[in-house]
């Protein structure tokens, strides 16, 4: 019986620690704190491609990125969470995103480009 009460409540609380991705929770939040966007992303890598789409159907799933790559302008960026390694609020934070990498083989990304590839950065 306790076994299958400890089992139970891995259960629960695996399946509490996911949310479903949703459009409107994901874009809540402000330049670091987006509260929602950590408990979707596996919802959303698993169950929307978003590798293959283009920018366009980005946007309108995602809405605005926060990171455009400041090195590589075929990749930006959606902040997910801020993991502080300090006091300070922002000193030293590492910043965990999602990153779309865009198709190079035009000299200009514009609504029609295609994401290639898809990545988590830490």
């Amino acid at each position: 019986m306790g076994k299958k009460i400890i089992t139970l409540l891995i259960i629960i609380l695996s399946l509490s620690c996911n949310t479903k991705f949703e459009k409107n929770k994901w874009n809540i939040g402000t330049d670091y704190e987006y509260p929602y966007r950590e408990k979707m992303l596996n919802d959303l890598l698993n169950n929307y491609d978003l590798k293959g789409k283009n920018v366009n159907e980005i946007l309108n799933l995602l809405g605005k990125p926060n990171d455009f790559c400041d090195q590589n302008q075929y990749e930006f960026g959606y902040r997910i969470k801020i993991i502080n390694n300090s006091e300070s609020k922002y000193d030293s934070a590492i910043i965990k995103s999602l990153v779309l990498e865009l198709d190079k083989s035009k000299p200009y990304i514009d609504s029609l480009t295609t994401v290639i590839n898809v990545y988590l950065t830490q």
